[in-house]
């Protein structure tokens, strides 16, 4: 079964993907992949409906290599951090807040591309794109809908037990078990009521990340800004763009040169941003041909609305039928989210997090076709479901000998930021 393809006429993009938004409220089964006009291949892809799906707890890459075959076609989804036990003789025992399968996929009706200079729709039924299509434009779009009540979000640690738990990490570094540890918690609330369309508009607004998702199954949400690509795949190209370094926007563009700047000659940043770098090349190098992996990009500074990031690009050449699920072993989880060495330190990293992971840290994306995929890392993310009434805020910071506790803390509020004005 082939999908179908028809090229609509928009005169605002904008409005578009807005109605289309809450066009889909009615569906279960909803991805949204904006990557609001940065370099991409696609400038957004927005797919819904449900024609078949892939939940595994178990055996997941194998599953997820069958599942690909079997449909042959566009799939969307995420993996979760935890598939890292699958992959690797590791387990999480810490709390799992939201209940998630280790990879969750989906098959979908109808796929809305936009590519800078066309709007797409793939689709399978005739009649059905039209009656979407009439329906979307018959939404219109009120700007003072997009409100929220105030979320009050609690911290898992308080300031004082995150700086104590980020100098026990330095003294594990002191010690030599680890290089550099991503450390990660959460923000939550367990009893609240937020409106997923408004907040990931707001949210989107606020930051114009290139790697932002809206996710929805049934009543479980994913609101992401991230600002990180995982791992993109182009026939025998495989990339993947790691985030060390961070510092807030500037009130002025005085300020906001001397944050980049200050920034770009930091040695704790570089030092961060090199070792992650050093870490994605090592991984690439098991599965990419001989002499074919590059650092194309080393500790640039992106500049984005609300934060500066220092950002390095490693790209490698692999075999044409090379399966997705070999890409994963060599690579997931990304390296940016654990640290250096991995194995052994996502063993320590839980010994000091509270709580699972779960889609914090994983991967949100899509896999076209012709094997072609592009996955984010699930960072800068709002987790809510609306049956539970339970909504989390993840953050982390990576930690080196060279850090400095209260300013890892501040750091991570500067990351979540935007996420807490999306939740007012």
């Amino acid at each position: 079964m082939n999908r179908k393809q028809k090229v609509f006429k928009v005169e605002n993009i904008k409005d578009f993907k807005e109605k289309l938004l809450f066009f889909s409220k009615s569906k279960e089964s909803v991805i949204f992949l904006d990557s609001n006009s940065k370099k991409n291949i696609y400038e957004f892809i927005f797919s819904y409906g449900k024609i078949s799906e892939l939940k595994s707890f178990d055996n997941s890459l194998v599953k997820l290599d069958e599942y690909i075959n079997l449909v042959n076609d566009w799939i969307f989804g995420f993996i979760s951090y935890d598939l890292k036990d699958e992959i690797e003789d590791l387990e999480s025992k810490n709390l799992k807040y939201f209940n998630v399968p280790n990879i969750s996929f989906f098959q979908p009706s109808t796929i809305w591309v936009y590519d800078g200079i066309l709007l797409r729709a793939l689709y399978f039924d005739e009649k059905e794109i039209f009656d979407d299509w009439n329906e979307i434009n018959k939404i219109h779009i009120t700007r003072n809908n997009k409100t929220n009540p105030d979320v009050d979000l609690k911290g898992r640690l308080s300031r004082e037990e995150y700086v104590k738990k980020v100098k026990q990490i330095k003294n594990r570094i002191k010690i030599g078990d680890t290089y550099e540890l991503n450390f990660c918690f959460d923000f939550f609330n367990d009893n609240t009521k937020i409106r997923p369309e408004n907040t990931f508009l707001k949210l989107n607004e606020l930051t114009q990340s290139p790697m932002s998702v809206y996710y929805k199954d049934q009543y479980f949400y994913v609101i992401s800004s991230s600002p990180e690509r995982f791992i993109k795949r182009n026939n025998k190209t495989i990339m993947s763009q790691p985030i060390k370094g961070t510092k807030k926007r500037g009130n002025n563009l005085e300020e906001d040169d001397f944050l980049i700047n200050s920034l770009k000659n930091s040695i704790k940043e570089k030092s961060e941003n090199h070792m992650i770098v050093d870490l994605v090349r090592n991984d690439f190098s098991k599965i990419a041909k001989k002499g074919t992996v590059k650092v194309t990009e080393l500790s640039k500074i992106n500049t984005y609305k609300n934060i500066h990031q220092m950002v390095s690009t490693i790209e490698a050449q692999i075999e044409n039928d090379m399966f997705f699920s070999t890409i994963l072993k060599s690579t997931f989880p990304m390296g940016s989210m654990t640290g250096a060495p991995k194995i052994k330190t996502m063993n320590i990293i839980e010994e000091f997090e509270k709580t699972s992971r779960g889609i914090y840290s994983g991967a949100i994306g899509y896999i076209d076709p012709d094997k072609n995929f592009d996955f984010n890392v699930v960072i800068r993310t709002i987790i809510y479901d609306d049956k539970l009434s339970k909504l989390s805020v993840n953050v982390g910071s990576a930690i080196t000998f060279k850090s400095i506790p209260d300013d890892e803390y501040e750091e991570c509020l500067i990351k979540i930021d935007a996420l807490k004005k999306s939740l007012s």
